[in-house]
């Protein structure tokens, strides 16, 4: 899940239907493949720096969450806060609020970073636990290539859906 949300999230950027909704007027009027609008350098280093500020947030409170609430309790709490945090994307109007759902969902991935390997680590019969760990790796690859393969289905899709 993590490994598809951040590729897809970094990849948007250069998509023309993504930028024809949040991004700016050119400066130099049109660009190489024709788009018009861009969503300039710097909020696009807002929006990376916001995801990577709320995974270091959802890093320090899982440690904290685990060791009060179990990690049973702290995996729902995440889930929770990534379900509702994803409508925000959805919903969104401006880059302000891409930038806040970015945050605010970077919480839920510092703690899914955490919780899944040391769960592992924790449930599994010793001699599986480097296989256990290791496929949280092999997950977040798999998340990547879907997320690379969905992208790329929808480079061509026109209107609001895409």
């Amino acid at each position: 899940m993590e490994g598809f949300c951040l590729l897809t999230q970094g990849s948007l950027y250069a998509m023309p239907q993504y930028t024809n909704v949040f991004g700016r007027p050119r400066p130099n009027g049109t660009g190489t493949t024709g788009d018009k609008n861009e969503i300039p350098g710097n909020i696009q280093v807002i929006i990376a720096m916001g995801q990577t500020i709320g995974q270091m947030g959802g890093l320090t409170i899982a440690g904290y969450a685990t060791d009060t609430l179990g990690f049973r309790k702290t995996a729902m709490l995440g889930f929770s806060w990534i379900i509702s945090w994803t409508f925000a994307f959805f919903f969104a109007r401006n880059l302000t609020h891409i930038i806040l759902a970015q945050t605010f969902t970077g919480i839920g991935w510092g703690i899914f970073q955490t919780l899944g390997p040391s769960y592992a680590n924790d449930i599994a019969p010793e001699s599986l636990r480097p296989y256990a760990t290791m496929w949280t790796n092999v997950c977040w690859i798999i998340g990547q290539i879907m997320g690379s393969a969905m992208m790329r289905g929808i480079l061509d899709v026109k209107g609001d859906i895409s």
